[in-house]
């Protein structure tokens, strides 16, 4: 939620739900609805506590909100939502142009999930680019290599972090192999699509050669 500029920006509320053993309740449209009008409702309270300019936008009951997709695999071609224009399998959510994250997994036919997509925006740009898979810092505005990359954009609420990253593969105790290329080619359509839907510009263009670049 906007709230003046500087170091006194934007408000953020998060929350997170751990259910008890065997309890679906909160994977559920009737309990996630519940969380939302929780931590709407905190944000309103934040917006008058604090005089911000916008107050909080959660004007009547939350009855029900998107579905949660990311459980569910699209094969190439048919994703819709954050993953849409990728021509691989994934796991997405829908795509939303006031969502501060956005995610996007990639996987092979069978499921297995191979690479994941990012975009981060407003207050989590800071600590997304110290708090990686790989443990790496994303110091510069475009760079990568060794299975990560990441480019940036200008946006209307500041600066935007997209990335892209090899996930960890439990049964071989290590992280996915790189490819360069599909990574690449990947993160530049995500990038683009979700810059454009928040109103940014275009992302920088990714570097050529597959070494970190950092200073």
């Amino acid at each position: 939620m906007p709230c003046g500029k500087g170091e006194g920006g934007p408000v953020t509320v998060l929350m997170r739900a751990m259910p008890k053993s065997g309890d679906e309740s909160l994977v559920e449209p009737e309990g996630r609805a519940r969380l939302a009008r929780v931590v709407s409702g905190t944000l309103d309270r934040a917006a008058e506590r604090w005089g911000c300019q916008e107050p909080g936008k959660s004007k009547g009951k939350i009855t029900e909100i998107p579905e949660d997709t990311s459980r569910v695999l699209r094969q190439a071609g048919k994703a819709t939502g954050t993953c849409a224009g990728i021509d691989s399998a994934a796991y997405e959510t829908s795509a939303d142009d006031a969502a501060p994250i956005e995610d996007c997994q990639l996987a092979d036919p069978s499921g297995a999930r191979l690479f994941r997509l990012s975009a981060y925006y407003g207050p989590y740009v800071k600590a997304a680019r110290q708090d990686t898979l790989r443990g790496e810092e994303f110091l510069t505005d475009v760079g990568g290599g060794g299975g990560v990359w990441w480019t940036t954009a200008d946006c209307p609420q500041g600066d935007v972090l997209y990335t892209v990253e090899t996930v960890w593969d439990g049964k071989k105790n290590t992280f996915r192999p790189p490819s360069p290329k599909i990574q690449k080619d990947a993160l530049k359509t995500f990038a683009e699509r979700s810059a454009a839907r928040h109103g940014c510009s275009a992302p920088e263009p990714l570097p050529m050669k597959d070494e970190p670049s950092r200073s």
